[in-house]
């Protein structure tokens, strides 16, 4: 290549690489439009630049500066072309290529190391991006769940903005990983620089997937006009969030295994020592922080029926069948007003006559024959020859649930759940789970202040 200017050269040099303007500006760090003035000669790249140009395409940085490559004999004889050979002579050409090789490598080290930290801190930054992202995905999911009780949209709109966050963030960390390659640095500060990258990243995606999973419990409402309470989304989401980040500390903790066999990362070496000792920790943590999460799960599910609110209940008992009959026909309207809750209606309302309910109801048997109120109130007990033990009309409103004894004993003792009992056994739930909410973070914060304590490693460790 004959060319008589730096811009030209680097054009040449750039075409022969096969490289477009693009690659070459993001290995550099700098954009097109800056390499495409340097071609055109509207401006020369900065000198701390000039080591690592001179490296990516092959050339010493005296060529480079040229405009030119030199001859074979030129560049064994740097110092004196003219001088004729002697004895002296290549001893003198290798003592002064000996001295000048440390001091390119060192700029273009320094240099190389610039980039990579200017790289990494760009990374950083584009992960903050993310995380407010994922973040306001949270809150959209909080505003559309307790402002306006749509649990559902909030979820669907979250989950948007969490892919959103996790595709920007593997575009970000292929970009990074991509604009340093192995021709511009040495094997091992590759490897450091990509677990770097893969360390800030990590951080993110467990970050979204946490998030993500303190939303699950926005399905369990079950209409898609409907809101979750803050004390349900609170003890479900902390639950689902802490599984989740357990299961992101056990995937991740193989993930980094992998890739450290495999030489894909490693530690930097001023402070692989300490990350080991952290993952030590971190591992026997994460065991021991499951171990207690997992024990009081399930000490929370069994004082709680593992859900079934109507197994809690508490429940009338009766030992004859007539004080049962009685109890079931007493004409007792069931008085508990659900708390109200004020719903936005933009439609026109329109007054209803009131009616008398009672005149309006109509009942059906099976067959859809019509049938008076007694014969659909009316309840019967066979044996198991399908005679007719005892029978009864069911006009008490509060109750809930029946449960009869044994043929052999009469269907006795008879046991009547009311609708008050439910509810006394709701409110005993929502209690325990409060509690147990409480256990929770107080047994996380507690590994968390475990880790802290034990994250630094001995000073005589530290000095081995």
């Amino acid at each position: 290549m004959e060319a008589k200017t730096i811009g030209s050269f680097i054009a040449a040099l750039r075409r022969a690489a096969g490289m477009t303007q693009r690659d070459f500006a993001e290995r550099l760090n700098v954009s097109d439009k800056t390499v495409s003035r340097w071609e055109r000669d509207e401006g020369a790249p900065d000198l701390t630049l000039i080591p690592v140009i001179a490296e990516i395409f092959g050339v010493t940085c005296d060529e480079l500066l040229r405009g030119e490559r030199r001859s074979p004999e030129e560049r064994k004889s740097p110092i004196d072309h003219s001088a004729p050979p002697s004895d002296t002579a290549p001893d003198e050409s290798t003592a002064a290529d000996s001295t000048a090789a440390p001091t390119y490598t060192a700029k273009a080290e320094k240099q190389r190391s610039h980039l990579i930290r200017t790289t990494l801190a760009r990374h950083r930054n584009r992960s903050l991006i993310v995380c407010a992202i994922a973040g306001t995905g949270f809150i959209e999911a909080m505003v559309c769940n307790t402002g306006f009780n749509r649990a559902y949209l909030g979820f669907f709109l979250a989950a948007i903005f969490y892919l959103a966050a996790v595709t920007f963030e593997a575009i970000y960390v292929i970009g990074t990983l991509a604009s340093v390659t192995e021709d511009m640095t040495e094997p091992d500060a590759l490897a450091v620089f990509r677990y770097r990258v893969y360390a800030d990243s990590r951080a993110v995606f467990a970050l979204i997937a946490i998030l993500l999973a303190a939303c699950l419990p926005l399905l369990m409402v079950g209409d898609a006009h409907w809101g979750l309470t803050a004390e349900m989304w609170l003890f479900h989401g902390s639950i689902f969030a802490g599984i989740a980040a357990l299961l992101c500390a056990v995937v991740l903790y193989f993930v980094e295994n992998h890739m450290l066999a495999e030489d894909i990362i490693a530690y930097p070496p001023k402070t692989a020592s300490i990350i080991t000792h952290r993952r030590k920790w971190k591992r026997n943590l994460t065991l021991i922080c499951a171990a207690l999460l997992g024990v009081t799960a399930l000490l929370n599910g069994v004082l709680t029926a593992f859900g079934s609110t109507h197994a809690l209940a508490d429940s009338i008992r009766f030992d004859d069948v007539d004080s049962f009959i009685a109890f079931a026909e007493e004409d007792v309207r069931d008085t508990y007003e659900a708390p109200s809750v004020s719903i936005h209606y933009d439609g026109e309302i329109t007054a209803v006559p009131e009616e008398d309910p009672a005149d309006s109801t109509v009942f059906f048997d099976r067959n859809g024959n019509p049938i008076t109120e007694e014969e659909a109130l009316t309840r019967t007990m066979e044996d198991s020859d399908g005679n007719v033990v005892f029978s009864y009309i069911q006009r008490n409103e509060t109750i809930s649930s029946i449960a009869f004894g044994t043929e052999s004993e009469g269907f006795l003792p008879i046991h009547v759940k009311t609708k008050e009992h439910v509810r006394a056994a709701y409110r005993q739930v929502q209690m325990i789970n409060a509690v147990f909410t409480v256990v929770y973070v107080i047994e996380v914060l507690a590994v968390l202040f475990a880790y802290f304590l034990l994250r630094s490693p001995k000073k005589s460790a530290h000095s081995a």
